[in-house]
């Protein structure tokens, strides 16, 4: 049997770990990105912005095209940019190939401590939410294409949350609820769709961990995890003095709470590596 020919689009920090995860003979793997990188072993290297059709085109077929794009600034403006010019030009150039588009679960609306799965109406209250949700739509137009929708993603090199927690929460984010997927198991999920297409599926799948956790527990355990911090945010939390992460805080109140149950990958028996932030950060700690 011929490999399958498989491109990845964007995807820079995805794809690090993903790419040599699908190396094998099954595959026959290329990877799209804006700027030239240094080639991989067995890894077809491309260089093109996706939304410039007329070089697009000069691109050969593939059977699978997994796409995670990234926008330059997290604005409305360059979301519709790169998400749905990308999402157009991707599904014009190649629309017989199974399609899998990592959008966000940005598209939930929920902010008030519910629980959503996959079968969640998306229902985006940001401008960013609701052009990842435009973007979804076009590869939707598509007859084999499917969404998955990480949460928060952390692994090697992204800890920034994490190490932000070393400064006092505001009083209304203690309880907001926090969900997160760690890269390795994104990469699992993803490789489990490519190498399994036949699997029936949802065209919307949620991609989180199954332990969501509320703001204030993940402090209280990175605190136990760095005790040298604790007597800094007990101290910090009885002045309203200048701290370099209080803005990084008023971010954090400001989040969306919810709870994210995946479902179906509960449903399929999928084992996570890391099934809570505990395991995933400690790896990284």
């Amino acid at each position: 049997m011929n490999p399958k020919k498989l491109l990845l689009v964007g995807g820079n920090y995805l794809g690090e770990d993903l790419m040599p995860r699908l190396r094998s003979e099954q595959f026959k793997l290329s990877w799209l990105r804006r700027h030239p990188r240094p080639p991989l072993s067995k890894i077809e290297g491309l260089a093109l912005d996706v939304r410039e059709t007329k070089a697009l085109s000069t691109l050969s077929e593939f059977d699978i095209i997994i796409t995670a794009l990234t926008a330059e600034k997290r604005e409305a403006k360059a979301y519709r940019s790169t998400f749905i010019e990308g999402a157009k030009s991707i599904c014009q150039r190649w629309p017989d190939a199974h399609h899998i588009f990592l959008s966000s679960t940005s598209v939930y609306g929920e902010k008030d401590g519910e629980t959503i799965d996959d079968s969640t109406l998306a229902a985006p209250t940001t401008p960013t939410g609701v052009a990842l949700l435009e973007a979804e739509n076009i590869f939707l137009q598509l007859k084999n294409s499917t969404i998955l929708r990480p949460s928060g993603i952390y692994g090697p090199e992204r800890t920034r949350f994490l190490q932000s927690l070393s400064a006092p929460l505001p009083e209304s984010s203690k309880t907001t609820w926090t969900n997160r997927i760690h890269r390795t198991d994104l990469n699992r999920m993803i490789e489990r769709l490519v190498s399994q297409p036949a699997l029936p599926r949802p065209r919307h799948i949620i991609a989180s961990d199954p332990q969501p956790a509320p703001i204030l527990k993940m402090q209280e355990w990175y605190l136990s995890q760095r005790p040298e911090h604790r007597s800094q945010v007990e101290a910090e939390s009885q002045t309203d003095g200048p701290n370099p992460d209080r803005a990084k805080q008023k971010r954090a109140s400001g989040r969306k709470n919810r709870k994210i149950e995946p479902r179906w990958w509960l449903e399929q028996g999928f084992t996570w590596a890391y099934p809570s932030f505990r395991e995933g950060y400690a790896a990284e700690l």
